[in-house]
């Protein structure tokens, strides 16, 4: 068996794989088992390349030098300054328009107004307390929203928290919805709620929902009552209250006036 077949033959099907999921990656399909392949076979292909480069050193010595060795061949002046404005032009993010140009290929993610409320369900183990339905419609602007619901009497004093993440999505790449990671929730995030609660542990075990989503909870009796709403997006910090009466069996809705990512509150008690 020859050394250099199996390491020709090695590097063939390594730059197949290679090939195959990067196309993948390019048209944004990157599933963590994609990103999986890439990475393992671009490893191997970088092992088998030291080894092709070290059995074929005569011959990669004799395409970088002219005959007399005196001075560097056009092949490897071409080559190399390629190399250089690929590597420049992709750390500085002048090829971006060319990285992304594969969104175009990408399949189109569904408008936010197609998408189901989220049901959800907090402070279920509270013994004493009325339940309560409280919706939350988000604005297509949204994008990985933080948000966080709590109650509040008429003269501002903390009831309870309704909704509080574990966790923040963010995207792993600008824009990107598909891919994210997970970090820990830090209240800071969110200053109004931070400096208005009482209670800073989070109470929903999951990251805030992506789109519209409807909270089903328990709040302790009131004599008065005050939704508040907090919502980090991007940048971005907007704050909602809504104040109702907890003696009616009624449904009382906010509709902001001022543009951000929540279109509509609607509070009903049951």
């Amino acid at each position: 068996m020859k050394s250099k077949q199996v390491i020709s033959l090695s590097i063939a099907f390594a730059f197949l794989a290679l090939s195959l999921t990067g196309i993948l990656l390019y048209i944004k399909q990157k599933t963590h088992e994609i990103e999986i392949t890439h990475t393992v076979f671009g490893l191997c292909f970088i092992g088998f390349a030291i080894f092709h480069i070290i059995n074929n050193w005569g011959s990669i010595r004799g395409y970088s030098f002219e005959k007399l060795k005196s001075a560097w061949s056009k092949e490897i002046k071409i080559v190399g300054i390629a190399f250089v404005v690929l590597l420049v032009g992709g750390a500085t993010g002048l090829l971006e328009p060319v990285a992304e140009l594969g969104r175009i290929f990408a399949p189109s993610r569904p408008r936010m107004e197609d998408l189901n409320f989220n049901k959800i369900s907090t402070n279920g183990t509270l013994d004493q307390g009325s339940t309560w339905s409280i919706s939350l419609e988000m604005d297509r602007s949204g994008f990985l929203p933080v948000v966080a619901v709590w109650a509040e009497d008429s003269s501002g004093q903390f009831l309870e928290n309704i909704f509080v993440p574990t966790k923040i999505a963010l995207p792993e790449e600008a824009g990107d919805l598909n891919d994210v990671k997970l970090i820990p929730f830090e209240p800071s995030t969110l200053p109004t709620w931070s400096t208005r609660t009482k209670d800073h542990m989070p109470n929903y075990p999951e990251e805030t929902p992506r789109t519209h989503f409807i909270i089903n909870t328990k709040l302790r009796p009131a004599t008065s009552l005050v939704i508040r709403v907090e919502v980090k997006n991007k940048d971005l910090l907007s704050n909602y209250e809504l104040r109702i009466d907890p003696t009616l069996k009624d449904i009382f809705r906010l509709v902001p006036g001022q543009k951000g990512p929540v279109k509509k509150i609607i509070v009903q008690s049951e």
